[in-house]
């Protein structure tokens, strides 16, 4: 069979590429090796029970985030229910839970009177989230690169500059005192990355996106989003192969001309060969390089920065539930919680964060309908940690131990709540690499710390071409070749799309 593209992997970014493509008349094929698409953004069912895989929420649409106009062109707003969340998250205290709105002026107003002696500090934060938000957006849509060691970057993008040089934790411990609020403002770092060391500036632009456009669930889980699209792929002629591994991309010369692939259920299970002009790779890139191209890294380029590593994994206990999980003890949707705990991953700041709980029944009434409730308990973790235990034969026992402490944790929550518990599945870093190819588990694409912060910022330009400059007509659409999150790979996807339509004269007008 014969396609304009081919995109390896049927994850959030491969799916919007493949999307924007064939929403522009473009013959694509997606080529997904599960039974269902999405990669992050899907789910999965145990004993009547529907769990999220990884995506928990969502930012709103807003003026400087990009993805909502991605959204807004796909058909995505207008064909999903989307649920408005009017809190971003709970920070739980010895004093009790906090809930900081997704609101700048209302999460200003809620800070402030609960640490009224901190109210510079707190103005001086959502002040220069808003202003470097307004700076980073302008930057994404630049024609030309620009280095930030450029003289004009700083003329530019003034406190973008500034604070690209400072950690979120220097930042925030420059500006508020107080320890429980220092943590609060960095709760849900872990979102982007695993330690204390992330620039102010990243961080900030980040949280803009929720804090300006609010948080939102899908009813009925993120799944049905990736859903939507593959149906939008196939209206528009495009065709998905589920339950399909791609095994090799075929070259000409320099050039690819398709990717072998086989079907990894049903009687017929030879190798077949889709031909196309170009390639879009929606995977792991050390993965893809290794064992679809056979050599180990392409030539240095931003695609696979020299020295770049994997980012960190996480830990995730899946609980089935009788009751809500905030009528057993109090709860906001999403959770951050400092119990010191044996798994507790750590840096040399620990007070950042500990780990997060989602409870989706707070917002999704559909769930009381079925009787059967969710939440996710997850901790930031690295795979090393659980190879040691596999190779020592003692995975098993590994993950009833952390199991055990977090039904300790639950004991003192409430202690009929393990009564409460119908099933539980616990998915390590080694269930990650397993489902997805990251290696290493890898859940935010290559370590943001092992490449230069210039690196790091032109992956996120949405003229950036995400391409292997020895390979052409070569592309790369995922959080390996931007940046984490929905509203991340949405842009890999559209940087990808872009690149090839730009090729064969067409342009994107969103």
């Amino acid at each position: 069979m014969n396609f304009d593209v081919v995109v390896i992997g049927g994850g959030f970014g491969g799916l919007i590429a493949a999307s924007l493509l064939a929403q522009e008349g473009q013959k694509v094929a997606v080529i997904e090796q599960h039974n269902k698409p999405g990669g992050f953004a899907s789910h999965f069912k145990r004993n009547g029970y529907n769990f999220e895989v990884a995506v928990h929420l969502l930012d709103g649409p807003s003026k400087n985030n990009f993805r909502s106009e991605i959204f807004e062109f796909l058909g995505i707003e207008d064909n999903i229910d989307f649920i408005s969340i009017p809190n971003f998250f709970g920070v739980h205290l010895s004093s009790g839970m906090v809930e900081v709105p997704a609101n700048i002026p209302l999460a200003t107003q809620t800070l402030m009177e609960r640490f009224p002696h901190e109210k510079g500090g707190i103005a001086t934060f959502f002040k220069a989230m808003e202003l470097i938000s307004d700076q980073f957006v302008d930057f994404l849509r630049r024609d030309l690169p620009i280095r930030l060691s450029d003289p004009l970057f700083g003329v530019f993008y003034p406190d973008f500059k500034d604070l690209s040089h400072v950690t979120i934790a220097e930042y925030v411990y420059s500006l508020v005192k107080n320890n429980d609020l220092r943590w609060i403002l960095m709760a849900n770092l872990g979102f982007y990355y695993h330690d204390l060391n992330f620039p102010a500036s990243a961080y900030l632009v980040n949280q803009a996106n929720y804090f300006n456009g609010g948080v939102r669930y899908v009813r009925g889980g993120v799944q049905n989003i990736a859903s939507y699209l593959v149906r939008h792929i196939e209206e528009m002629g495009g065709k998905v192969f589920l339950k399909s591994k791609a095994e090799q991309v075929l070259r000409e010369g320099s050039k690819v001309s398709g990717v072998q692939y086989r079907k990894v259920a049903g009687p017929n299970r030879e190798a077949e060969v889709l031909r196309s002009k170009y390639v879009i790779v929606n995977a792991a890139i050390p993965y893809f390089y290794k064992h679809l191209l056979n050599q180990v890294e392409p030539s240095n380029s931003a695609i696979f920065p020299k020295g770049s590593s994997e980012s960190i994994s996480a830990t995730t206990l899946y609980l089935g539930l009788k009751k809500p999980f905030h009528e057993l003890t109090e709860a906001s949707f999403f959770n951050f919680y400092r119990e010191k705990t044996p798994f507790y991953f750590g840096n040399s700041k620990p007070q950042g964060r500990d780990f997060s709980l989602v409870d989706y029944s707070v917002v999704d009434s559909s769930f009381k309908k079925t009787g059967k409730f969710t939440a996710d308990v997850v901790f930031l973790d690295r795979k090393d940690h659980w190879i040691k235990a596999q190779q020592a034969g003692l995975y098993k026992e590994k993950k009833e131990n952390v199991i055990q402490e977090l039904r300790n944790w639950f004991y003192k929550l409430n202690p009929d709540f393990n009564e409460n518990i119908d099933i539980l599945e616990l998915g390590t870093p080694c269930t990650v690499e397993k489902f997805t190819n990251n290696s290493d588990g890898a859940i935010y694409g290559f370590n943001a710390s092992t490449m230069d912060l210039d690196t790091y910022c032109e992956r996120l330009r949405l003229k950036f071409v995400p391409d292997d400059p020895n390979i052409e007509n070569l592309y790369f659409a995922s959080a390996w070749s931007s940046c984490q999150s929905i509203s991340g790979v949405t842009v890999a996807g559209y940087q990808a799309a872009r690149a090839i339509l730009e090729k064969e004269g067409q342009t994107l007008n969103l």
